[in-house]
């Protein structure tokens, strides 16, 4: 079952992956046409699944499952991950690049790494009141607290000044 994003819980399970580059219009609409179709089909040991498909800020595409309607199997996991794999192969997006780091610079999105971002921050070009994504949430709660993170309060900041002294 297919709802809007924004109408899911705070308590849903959601997955996030970022692309290798910004996608087009086009491409976002053939993506979210293929992800309403795949939500609507969701299913974890033949019950339907109450679930979202979303693409922000051109980069990130973003899989929520409301389990208070139906919980998630191991097997309704494992279909989400074959479906982005598809995406990922289809548009060639690097979907499953846990290094790229993506972050905000004179409101125009970034995606670097952090041998690079190190580089920013030495230069002055970022700082640590910059925002970042931290695509590690794991439900909607977090999510709309903790997505966006000022670079000095992300996992990457102690390695990023390690990265500078040396």
């Amino acid at each position: 079952m297919n709802i809007p994003f924004k109408q899911i819980p705070a308590t849903a399970k959601l997955w996030i992956y970022a692309s290798n580059r910004k996608l087009t219009g086009l491409e976002q609409d053939s993506i979210l046409a293929k992800g309403a179709t795949f939500v609507t089909n969701w299913t974890a040991h033949q019950q339907q699944l109450k679930a979202a498909f979303t693409i922000l800020h051109d980069v990130f595409l973003i899989v929520a499952v409301d389990e208070n309607y139906n919980e998630v199997s191991g097997c309704g996991i494992d279909k989400s991950i074959h479906f982005m794999q598809d995406i990922d192969r289809e548009y060639n997006l690097n979907l499953f690049n846990r290094l790229q780091i993506e972050l905000f610079i004179n409101n125009e999105l970034l995606l670097t790494n952090k041998q690079k971002l190190a580089v920013l921050l030495q230069e002055g070009t970022v700082n640590d009141q910059t925002l970042v994504f931290n695509k590690t949430v794991t439900d909607k709660d977090s999510f709309d607290k903790y997505f966006q993170k000022k670079l000095g309060q992300s996992w990457v900041y102690p390695s990023l000044k390690a990265l500078q002294t040396n």
